[in-house]
């Protein structure tokens, strides 16, 4: 497996995360209260919010690379709300619109103790 070093926070995940963009070591006060009211409000207004970057892509690569090989990948058919297409919905309700939805997942018991991981998880 991969042999990286990572600054030493004490929680280990913290030590994945991107936190100049994600700033979330401390919640209570600056940038992370800051950037927490931030996500609070858009989930507010939208229903989400987006991690892009959350992870530093570095961080994993490597050994999410090497598991590869061992993931499966579902595809699977629903509708927004994940569930079956609803003909007898209005003709613009989302219900009635088909997704596909491709997932490539490696499930806890196929991550080994040893990664990052499983250290973080």
């Amino acid at each position: 497996m991969n042999d990286m070093t990572f600054p030493t926070n004490v929680d280990m995940a913290l030590n994945l995360i991107d936190l100049e963009r994600y700033p979330i070591e401390n919640l209570e006060t600056g940038k992370g209260a800051e950037y927490l009211r931030e996500c609070q409000e858009h989930m507010q207004e939208h229903g989400w919010c987006n991690f892009d970057g959350f992870i530093k892509p570095e961080a994993l690569a490597a050994e999410s690379n090497d598991l590869l090989p061992t993931a499966e990948t579902l595809t699977i058919k629903r509708n927004i709300y994940q569930g079956k297409v609803d003909p007898s919905a209005p003709a613009d309700d989302p219900r009635r619109k088909e997704y596909t939805h491709i997932a490539t997942q490696l499930a806890d018991d196929q991550i080994p103790e040893e990664t990052l991981l499983q250290k973080t998880l």
